[in-house]
């Protein structure tokens, strides 16, 4: 019976060749064979690939633009549809989406560190910053801006290539180094321009007056949330052995860009390539989304395999007298909410991470915004319970400071299937933001009694269902525990992660995936082959099952009322 099934995959479709194999080698097999993916004309990143929003542009809000990197090896990964790609805002899938094929102009300022501390490299730097202007085309725009001692705008935001050249080469080394108001003006140059916009910064990522102190007027932390605010990626070049990396990381890491380090002035010229590269390559993925009335701090996630993040302010609605929206205006985000805002984008991981004391201050005193959808418990509720809504709550113990709080997250999650996106503390509250596939946890210490426990609530919201719709659909779809819905016929199907339900009221479609809790077949003809089943309902016909365990050891319940269906247990 095995064999017959693994015959009619591979009559049906060569490309499911990987199901015939998964049924002995699990996930294993294609950790080590990406060929057998690419057989499925899948798009495939393999591990170390990378996927990066680096801006989010709300200038024709409801509509959202996303310019994101997809890599692989470093380079460009090219040739990606709408049909690859998945949008979510607040984990509510947003569409249709769709992928521009024309590349958007850009608006680029170029920061050069031009201070005494640059001496020895100072020609490797004009000659780096020239062979980026290489990488620009017809409709960009650039704008140089050196700083040492001050800031200074050496060619202004335009297109005249041959003169900003010119400009460059016109630089001189000298003084301190004012990095955070370089990277401040930098900023502002291009924050009310609508479009594309990126700064690209070369520094030892140290400001210096000279005597070890700061020479800037303002502080880190100003123009690092000025661009988290505009959502303009800040790109940073490390130069040197000695250079303050982690100052250069935090800017790139949470604005949505990356860091590059240059260890010898040689290797200038082939980042600043390669940055200028991944800008022209950059994707243009639009949608409109689903919450346009809303204001308010939002996260937006772009799944191409593998996922990306990052936050944006949405615009605020303005209104007519009958209440209809007339226009939008920029977001005036409070204390609170840039506070959310930091941590949304990691300041405060990136900060701890790199051990950058002006940050961890910084993100310490700025207030915290507790989210309104965690109600407190009342300490006299039995809160070891759980109701129709999927609320679950908990006491324990109370540590007498929030700090060591998150510190025992460990206790309340399983590391292993929780990955930690945002945790933050202040006085005796603390609060935690956690996924796992598509469920959000979301755990706050909203306060102590008398005896010093902590009310903890958290909900597990039901995650939308994947409806897959199409006919003769050949995908991986990466269910990580939600309903599968098949409506189309004739489809090619691997689903990771398990599946909470998987239905099949289509024909003729081939799936392979390692764990369904429930499992409904109403079409005909349909193979299936997996791991790890729960109960199951077939009144199909002619259609084939084939499975290796129950779940938790148990024999699963099968119920068949249709004719010719065949369900194999695999020894």
């Amino acid at each position: 019976m095995v064999k017959l099934l693994f015959m009619k995959l591979r009559n049906a479709q060569r490309r499911l060749i990987a199901c015939c194999i998964f049924l002995f080698t699990l996930t294993a097999t294609y950790a080590q064979d990406n060929s057998l993916l690419e057989s499925l004309k899948i798009p495939f990143l393999p591990e170390g690939a990378k996927v990066s929003i680096n801006q989010v542009e709300t200038t024709d809000f409801p509509r959202v633009k996303l310019y994101t990197s997809v890599t692989r090896g470093g380079m460009p990964l090219t040739g990606l549809t709408a049909d690859n790609f998945r949008v979510r805002e607040n984990n509510t899938d947003q569409g249709p989406i769709k992928v521009m094929v024309e590349r958007d102009q850009i608006s680029a300022v170029v920061l050069l560190d031009v201070s005494g501390s640059m001496k020895g490299s100072i020609e490797a730097t004009k000659q780096a910053a020239i062979g980026f202007l290489k990488t620009l085309r017809k409709g960009d725009k650039v704008q140089i801006i050196t700083f040492h001692e001050w800031v200074e705008t050496i060619f202004p935001l335009g297109d005249d290539f041959a003169a900003a050249e010119r400009a460059i080469n016109q630089i001189r080394h000298r003084g301190d180094t004012a990095l955070y108001d370089g990277i401040w003006s930098a900023v502002t140059a291009i924050r009310d321009i609508p479009g594309r916009r990126a700064v690209i910064v070369l520094s030892d990522g140290v400001d210096d007056d000279g005597y070890g102190n700061q020479l800037s007027k303002r502080g880190l932390d100003e123009p690092l949330m000025l661009g988290i605010q505009t959502n303009i990626p800040i790109y940073t070049i490390g130069l040197g052995s000695k250079m303050d990396a982690g100052i250069l990381k935090t800017f790139a890491g949470t604005t949505g860009a990356e860091y590059v380090n240059a260890p010898t002035k040689e290797e200038l010229d082939e980042l600043y390539a390669k940055i200028g590269q991944k800008l022209s390559s950059q994707y243009a993925i639009e949608y409109t989304t689903s919450r346009p009335l809303e204001g308010g701090l939002r996260e937006v996630k772009l799944d191409y395999v593998v996922p990306s993040r990052k936050p944006y302010a949405a615009p605020d609605p303005v209104f007519d007298e009958a209440g209809r929206v007339i226009s939008y205006k920029a977001p005036e985000l409070s204390d609170q909410e840039m506070g959310r805002l930091a941590r949304m984008a990691g300041v405060d991981e990136y900060a701890k991470l790199n051990q950058i004391q002006p940050l961890e201050k910084f993100i310490k005193e700025i207030p915290v915004e507790w989210p309104e959808e965690i109600p407190a418990y009342d300490a006299a509720t039995d809160v070891k319970r759980e109701d129709k809504e999927n609320k679950k709550g908990f006491s324990f113990k109370a540590p007498e400071k929030a700090e060591d709080f998150i510190k025992s997250y460990k206790g309340l999650l399983n590391e292993d299937d929780w990955q930690i996106f945002n945790q933050s503390n202040a006085g005796n509250l603390a609060f935690i933001k956690a996924y796992r596939g598509e469920a959000e946890l979301t755990i706050g210490v909203l306060g102590q009694d008398d005896s010093s426990q902590v009310n903890i609530e958290y909900r597990l919201p039901k995650a939308q269902p994947i409806v897959i719709d199409q006919n003769n659909a050949n995908q991986i779809v990466e269910a990580n525990g939600r309903d599968v819905i098949i409506t189309g016929a004739d489809g090619v199907f691997i689903i990771s992660g398990g599946c909470g339900k998987l239905s099949l009221s289509g024909g003729q479609n081939q799936v392979q995936v390692d764990t369904v809790n429930s499992l409904e077949i109403l079409g005909d003809k349909n193979t299936i082959i997996l791991t790890t089943l729960g109960e199951s309902t077939i009144s199909g016909n002619e259609n084939e099952v084939a499975w290796s365990e129950g779940i938790d050891d148990q024999e699963p319940k099968i119920e068949t009322s249709g004719e010719g269906n065949r369900i194999t247990k695999l020894e």
